[in-house]
């Protein structure tokens, strides 16, 4: 996971495709439809679960990742498109 900077670090990870490599994410079940968002089969996007800020196992949310999008690991745990991460974003 590298480290990018806004107007404080934070650590972020792009979502490449449907596949168990970060924790807060649940793939997608395969499907034939394709995504109004992005284009991609929904097979290829993930659920990213929010939890509650006091760290417990609580699920408050969750959030459709596409692929190519970034996953901001603050506080928020946020979704971004790769366009607005790169826009916000500099790599430190």
């Amino acid at each position: 996971m590298a480290r990018y900077r806004e107007i404080r670090e934070v650590e972020a990870y792009q979502w490449k495709e449907a596949t168990p490599d970060h924790p807060e994410v649940v793939a997608n079940a395969v499907s034939a439809s394709k995504c109004a968002k992005c284009g991609h089969d929904m097979g290829a996007h993930g659920w990213l679960q929010i939890p509650r800020k006091d760290n417990t196992s609580v699920i408050v949310s969750t959030a459709m990742v596409c692929p190519g999008d970034w996953i901001v690991t603050d506080d928020n745990m946020r979704v971004w498109s790769d366009v607005s991460f790169k826009n916000r974003f500099k790599k430190v």
